[in-house]
């Protein structure tokens, strides 16, 4: 079962993920790196599993360069690069919801719920927790980091391979630049004599699959 962090100090969130912009990287994020930057509440120390889950630092508490040095130093990209640890962090949600995002408390402490054992309190920090990070991101680029399923391969005759003997869809580009997508579903008789499945297969290429389309 998924392990969603979540943190009582939302507010101190914002508050830290604007101090990362303005202070230099550390070579350990930890709860005495935290105090020295104000943020020396025992509460505070929740952060931390967040920036894990985000990516922004390693299971050990380094900051992922890649990751914190951009966030830190090109502000144009900065919620950018937030969106895509969030997404990265809590992909089985935008598997769910693609748009989770912008969805409503409720929705999203369904998701939580099916997904914890914890108490409502949690669920609802936990719900908190990520609206909170959505809130200071931007998602207009998703596209370039969301994990798009792989098309269907073709076969070699430029036709998409379907279930068998249920439904082949055929795929053919006239010279205008138009492309005709014909959607065949067949019903066979039940026979032994083969005779009867060449014929009825013989009279779709005939009438339907022509040389020439």
């Amino acid at each position: 079962m998924a392990d969603f962090p979540y943190t009582q100090v939302t507010g101190k969130l914002k508050s830290f993920l604007e101090k990362i912009q303005q202070v230099g990287r550390p070579d350990i994020v930890d709860k005495k790196w935290l105090a020295s930057l104000g943020f020396h509440a025992s509460n505070d120390a929740t952060i931390i599993p967040i920036l894990k889950f985000i990516g922004f630092v390693d299971q050990s508490g380094k900051p992922i360069d890649n990751r914190w040095l951009t966030y830190r130093g090109d502000k144009s990209r900065a919620r950018k690069v937030l969106a895509e640890g969030i997404y990265k962090g809590y992909t089985e949600l935008f598997q769910t919801y693609p748009d989770a995002h912008q969805r409503s408390y409720s929705d999203l402490e369904s998701f939580f719920s099916t997904r914890s054992t914890a108490g409502a309190q949690v669920i609802s920090q936990t719900v908190k927790t990520f609206m909170t990070l959505c809130e200071l991101a931007d998602f207009s680029d998703v596209a370039a980091f969301v994990q798009l399923p792989t098309p269907e391969p073709l076969s070699p005759s430029g036709v998409v391979d379907a279930a068998p003997g249920i439904t082949r869809t055929a795929v053919r580009g006239l010279g205008t630049g138009v492309t005709i997508n014909i959607n065949i579903q067949l019903t066979l008789p039940e026979t032994t004599d083969e005779n009867v499945y060449n014929k009825f297969f013989e009279a779709l290429k005939t009438h339907l699959l022509p040389e020439q389309l």
